[in-house]
C-alpha cells in the first residue's frame, strides 16, 4: 500500500508570480502563449531576460523587471543604459525553448530578489540583513 507521499500527484499545478506584476503582464503573456501554441492553463509566471546580461556561460532569468534592473546596475551600468528591449515570456515558453539542443539547461540561472535572499538567510538562521547591519554597527 502506498503512503500519501508515494502517491502520484493528481491535482492541478499552479505557479503564480507577483500579483500586481501578473495583472500588468497577463494580457501580453496570454498573447505570447497563444502565439507559441502553448495552453495558458489557469496560471502565468512571467520571466524576464536581457540579452546584454547573457554570455556563453550564463543565461540569467529574472522573476521581475526590478530585479533585472538591479542586476544591471550592480554590473556597473546606469539605469539610463538599461535596454528597452527586455524580453518577457511565460516560464513555460522558456522550458519549451530549453528543451532544444541549442539551449542547454546548464547555463540557466534564476536570479532572485535581494529581499528573497535576505528572507531565506533569516529563516536559515544566518540573520539576513539584520545581522549584516549589526555587524556593521559593531565594527
Amino acid at each position: 500500500m502506498q503512503t500519501d507521499s508515494e502517491k502520484p500527484f493528481t491535482g492541478e499545478l499552479r505557479l503564480q508570480g507577483n500579483m500586481p506584476l501578473l495583472k500588468e503582464t497577463s494580457p501580453r503573456l496570454l498573447e505570447l502563449l497563444a502565439d507559441a501554441g502553448i495552453d495558458a492553463g489557469a496560471w502565468q509566471l512571467p520571466i524576464f531576460l536581457c540579452e546584454e546580461l547573457q554570455s556563453p556561460n550564463i543565461l540569467p532569468v529574472f522573476l521581475s523587471p526590478q530585479d533585472l534592473a538591479a542586476t544591471w546596475e550592480k554590473s556597473g551600468r546606469t539605469k539610463e543604459e538599461l535596454p528597452e528591449g527586455i524580453t518577457m515570456m511565460d516560464l513555460r515558453m522558456l522550458v519549451a525553448q530549453m528543451q532544444t539542443e541549442d539551449n542547454p539547461w546548464r547555463i540557466v540561472q534564476f536570479v532572485g530578489s535581494q529581499e528573497a535572499y535576505e528572507l531565506v538567510s533569516e529563516l536559515q538562521g544566518e540573520g539576513g540583513a539584520d545581522a549584516k547591519t549589526a555587524e556593521g554597527a559593531a565594527a
